[in-house]
């Protein structure tokens, strides 16, 4: 099955048992392929809790990220709530360890090593570091929240195997996939930041969006080897939404409640998710349709372009042309 895109639901402050491993829905891929919307609309199924783009939180500027709820992150109830339950009085402290951890064992050039049985000493130091902490976070966030899954749209597929590998995380894995040429156009055109920053992210050129696209995508289906697994496509999951996440429910053994979603209109409640596009702060009635401005506005040069750098990875992943 390939699939759709996401909403959230409000997240609940009561408090919940901590799991010893933590269940966790994460979404891998590249960038400008729906994950925002596919995110928010699994955050609408009961148990579920969005949370953004996880791995930003141990940056030094996440304090300037604009949570989904409204406010700054660093002045969030809910997130103040979940670092406090992580980590204790230093949690500032322990997000710079963690930031460390990841940076240490998320790389492109550890893949291999990652999904081998055997690692070296020091990257499986590393690794079982990097995994208690992640792990803390995690299962902060759903005490917090009273929900059963967090739904994570940090998109690397090496960190997912780096979970994955850590054994610390009950970990899914949703791989979605658009159409390379639909990616590489949306790069081109001008882009707010993030919800809540000012100014416009700036374009990336059609030739590193093709080639991010290719790497990003083979590292994101390497998980199927470490990790439950599912593909799905941006054109399915706009086409079809309740089937996508019917599907993405039944990954992650949970009843797929879609009360919220009639055909392809979906309400959507506010969250604590962030460092996502603008459509993190929605709030009401939303239309699910498919962006397809490339097929009438990308020139036919770039076209051939993106498929002449993608064409291997792009033949396995395929969408409707």
């Amino acid at each position: 099955m390939n699939g759709p895109l996401a909403t959230n639901a409000n997240p609940k402050t009561s408090g919940a048992s901590l799991a010893a491993r933590p269940k966790v829905v994460y979404i891998a891929g590249w960038g400008r392929s729906g994950s925002t919307l596919l995110e928010r609309l699994l955050g609408e199924i009961a148990g579920f809790v969005p949370v953004g783009e996880l791995n930003l939180i141990s940056r030094p500027n996440w304090a300037r990220w604009q949570c989904g709820c409204g406010a700054r992150t660093s002045e969030c109830a809910f997130w103040l709530a979940v670092l406090e339950t992580a980590f204790g009085d230093d949690w500032a402290g322990a997000l710079k360890d963690l930031d460390a951890r990841h940076r240490a064992v998320v790389r492109h050039r550890n893949l291999w090593a990652l999904l081998r049985s055997r690692r070296s000493s020091a990257l499986d130091a590393s690794l079982t570091a990097y995994g208690e902490a992640a792990a803390a976070l995690y299962r902060a966030i759903l005490a917090v929240s009273g929900g059963r899954v967090v739904v994570d749209e940090s998109k690397l597929g090496i960190e997912a195997i780096a979970l994955a590998r850590s054994g610390q995380v009950d970990l899914r894995v949703v791989h979605l996939v658009r159409d390379p040429r639909a990616v590489a156009h949306s790069w081109q055109r001008q882009r707010p930041r993030a919800y809540g920053q000012a100014g416009s992210l700036k374009k990336v050129g059609v030739v590193r969006s093709t080639l991010e696209w290719s790497v990003r995508n083979v590292a994101a289906e390497q998980a199927r080897r470490v990790a439950p697994y599912l593909r799905v496509r941006y054109e399915d999951l706009v086409g079809d939404p309740a089937a996508v996440l019917t599907t993405i429910a039944d990954l992650a053994r949970e009843p797929a409640s879609l009360g919220f979603l009639d055909g392809r209109t979906a309400t959507l409640g506010p969250s604590h998710a962030f460092a996502g596009n603008p459509m993190l702060g929605e709030r009401g009635t939303i239309s699910i349709r498919q962006d397809d401005e490339w097929r009438r506005a990308m020139p036919r040069t770039r076209r051939a372009l993106v498929l002449g750098l993608s064409w291997p990875v792009h033949l396995r992943y395929r969408s409707r042309s």
